[in-house]
């Protein structure tokens, strides 16, 4: 939150994204990584890919029906509940809640279509470095990429071109107290399970009951196993390979 606060220009948004991600502790807007090249499988390049959203998919932000209104209402609510447990006033809150959908919504339309994804070539778009950069001026990924510490490289995949353009432009013109209220949300989304009681109770209410229909979380016990097991898995799996076999 400290770091968040600290922002003073949407421009510095890449050296805040940066050290978020490279601290392991947020990372939305986007998504960036290492990637097997879909035309060359010896290659493992560089990939971008749209993101940023924290309902299931675009039709939730955009899809002008009664099912969607709820739950986008239900959403805002939802954020809303939970800036005020991290110490916001209500009205605070309410004007936080309200940026971070707009946000989220100006992204969702940018972004492609899952239908639209299925076709390979749809997300396949080599760039180079510089070039990708001309396409969006107002986030410098130069200062993105060196903050989380990936190794040089000189060309990557792009794979949904039109999103970045749409980041790019909101960059441009959405106040700086608007992208202060989307990281603080970020940040506390993507915390919440391991927050205190309340927060896990009301992220709970919304993504487990009212998108996905769970009637109760999963057991205490069942989600430290599960935590264990993605945390050491592989390193476990290794050494019970060696007994085994």
């Amino acid at each position: 939150f400290k770091q968040i606060d600290a922002l003073k220009d949407a421009h510095k948004l890449a050296t805040l994204m940066g050290e978020l991600e490279a601290e392991g502790s947020v990372a939305p807007m986007f998504n960036f990584g290492v990637e097997q090249d879909d035309k060359d499988s010896s290659k493992q390049i560089a990939g971008i890919f749209q993101g940023g959203l924290s309902l299931p998919d675009r039709d939730y932000y955009i899809v002008d029906n009664p099912h969607f209104k709820e739950v986008r209402q239900q959403y805002v609510e939802h954020v809303t509940k939970m800036f005020t447990l991290a110490g916001d006033t209500p009205e605070q809150a309410a004007k936080e809640a309200a940026a971070v959908l707009e946000i989220e919504t100006v992204l969702a339309k940018a972004s492609t279509s899952r239908t639209d994804l299925r076709d390979p070539a749809n997300r396949y778009h080599i760039y180079a470095v510089a070039d990708f950069q001309k396409l969006t001026p107002d986030f410098d990924y130069s200062v993105y990429f060196k903050d989380v510490q990936v190794r040089p490289f000189e060309t990557l995949n792009v794979a949904t071109p039109d999103f970045f353009k749409g980041l790019s432009e909101l960059i441009a013109k959405e106040p700086i107290d608007a992208w202060k209220s989307y990281f603080r949300w970020h940040a506390i989304h993507s915390a919440a399970n391991n927050l205190p009681k309340a927060f896990f109770d009301e992220n709970f209410a919304f993504f487990g009951k009212t998108l996905n229909g769970q009637k109760e979380p999963t057991p205490r016990w069942k989600r430290c196993t599960s935590g264990t097991d993605n945390a050491l898995g592989e390193a476990v799996g290794q050494d019970w390979v060696k007994v085994n076999f």
